[in-house]
């Protein structure tokens, strides 16, 4: 089993992200196997560029529910997530999703010699380094695979 990053509707919370325009969504959609895609209310929105949006906005939230107990985190999955954090907002970025996932209390499987991800690529050792230490700190258990 492997455990998915996924967001979830919180009082008072919010996500820091981007707004990517995507042509093909269906291909998208194919891409994200296992999320199931929904429309945001343009009410929770808080641009930073100002402007009127002539489209539908998305999110993928994880299509599996509540996931299996013995669900692993898959170090390769997040690192690669952590990446595009850190390209677009920094090492503070990468902090403040750390911070606001939960779920961390789950062992997590260091994969990145034999990644079970299929899209995993070898991320910048800063990036490896801060998360090796969060999660030695956070996870339930950190294996080696």
């Amino acid at each position: 089993y492997i455990r998915a990053l996924s967001i979830s509707e919180r009082e008072g919370s919010e996500v820091l992200g981007e707004i990517i325009l995507h042509e093909d969504i269906a291909a998208f959609d194919r891409r994200e196997i296992g999320y199931q895609r929904e429309v945001v209310d343009a009410a929770h929105l808080d641009l930073l560029c100002p402007g009127r949006l002539d489209r539908e906005v998305h999110v993928y939230r994880s299509a599996n529910g509540v996931e299996h107990e013995e669900a692993w985190i898959l170090a390769s999955y997040v690192l690669v997530v952590l990446h595009g954090y850190y390209i677009r907002f920094g090492e503070v970025g990468i902090r403040n999703l750390l911070d606001a996932c939960e779920s961390w209390h789950f062992p997590l499987l260091w994969d990145c010699r034999d990644p079970v991800y299929p899209r995993y690529y070898e991320v910048p050792g800063c990036i490896a380094d801060l998360f090796r230490q969060f999660a030695e700190k956070n996870c339930a258990y950190v294996k080696e695979a």
